[in-house]
C-alpha cells in the first residue's frame, strides 16, 4: 500500500507506466460487446418495433424533478367535533 502511494504522490500509478504493454480499457468497445448480451435475437427487434409503432418512434421523456411532490394536494375535509368538548363548534376543518 505505501508504494502504491508513493508512486501515486509522483503521478506514475497509471496503466501505461506500470503495465505498458497491456490492453488499454476501452469503454465504447466494451459497450458494444455487451449491449445485446440477453436478447433473444429474432424477439427482441420485432418487439422493439411494434413498441415504435405505438409509440410513435422515440419521444423526449418529460424530465421530473425528484424533490417534486409525488401526490396530490390535500383537501379540507370537515371533521365533526363532539358537543360535549369547550369551545366546540359544529364542524371543523382537519389541519
Amino acid at each position: 500500500v505505501a508504494q502504491a502511494r508513493l508512486l501515486s504522490a509522483m503521478g506514475v500509478l497509471e496503466q501505461s507506466y506500470l503495465f505498458p504493454d497491456a490492453p488499454r480499457y476501452d469503454p465504447d468497445d466494451h459497450f458494444d460487446r455487451t449491449k445485446d448480451n440477453g436478447m433473444v435475437p429474432v424477439l427482441v427487434p420485432i418487439m422493439r418495433r411494434v413498441d415504435g409503432l405505438f409509440a410513435g418512434g422515440r419521444y423526449d421523456r418529460p424530465i421530473r424533478d425528484p424533490a417534486a411532490p409525488l401526490g396530490q394536494p390535500s383537501a379540507d375535509i370537515p371533521v365533526p367535533i363532539s358537543a360535549t368538548e369547550p369551545g366546540a363548534e359544529a364542524e371543523k376543518t382537519a389541519p
